[in-house]
């Protein structure tokens, strides 16, 4: 990616850089540093004030590659009012998911390692975010699976490392709540992982 084409801010581009040499998915103590320059970033970044009135309401949400080199990606995302990114996961991969711009619900689940062939999960979070919330985190054992519901036209960015690839086992599923089950003395989803189109 050329300077031309780059549409994000210097600080940024050394989110960027420090996570390439970090590695936070091979590194876990590179984490916290990587989620405290996220919670600088702010709109202007990325240019949302002009951005956010370019989305195409006709669909779920857009997505923007910010940047993809060797096991770091990033994308913006923005997704219109009462639309919705559906269950999905981030097989093997760490995530900081940071909101820009709007109001959005995250409802994150996990899978229970006690029952692992029966497709239940543990209710993670299901919380609401704005620009001022702190970077969410996405670890194999945190928040893995989850869906987004924008309350209001928003925006996020998330930082990807590694990112999906289908041929290193990491290929992107979605899911649909099932129904609630008890096991164990608890509370647990049963997911069901809805067939690629």
């Amino acid at each position: 990616m050329t300077q031309q084409e780059k549409i994000y801010s210097e600080r940024f581009e050394k989110i960027l850089q420090h996570t390439q040499i970090t590695r936070p998915h091979e590194n876990p103590t590179a984490i916290p540093s990587i989620l405290s320059m996220m919670n600088d970033l702010q709109p202007q970044d990325f240019s949302l004030s002009t951005v956010i009135h370019t989305m195409n309401r006709d669909w779920d949400w857009t997505t923007t590659n910010l940047f993809a080199e060797g096991d770091i990606n990033a994308g913006l995302f923005m997704v219109p009012k009462g639309h919705r990114i559906p269950l999905h996961d981030h097989p093997q991969m760490t995530v900081f998911f940071r909101v820009l711009w709007g109001h959005l619900e995250l409802k994150a689940y996990d899978w229970d390692q006690r029952f692992p062939f029966e497709g239940l999960a543990n209710p993670r979070s299901h919380v609401q975010l704005d620009g001022a919330s702190q970077t969410q985190l996405v670890r194999p054992e945190l928040n893995n699976i989850h869906a987004i519901l924008a309350l209001s036209d928003c925006a996020f960015v998330d930082l990807f490392a590694p990112p999906y690839c289908a041929d290193s086992g990491r290929s992107c599923s979605n899911y649909r709540e099932k129904a609630w089950v008890q096991r164990g003395g608890e509370k647990l989803m049963q997911l069901e992982r809805v067939p690629s189109s």
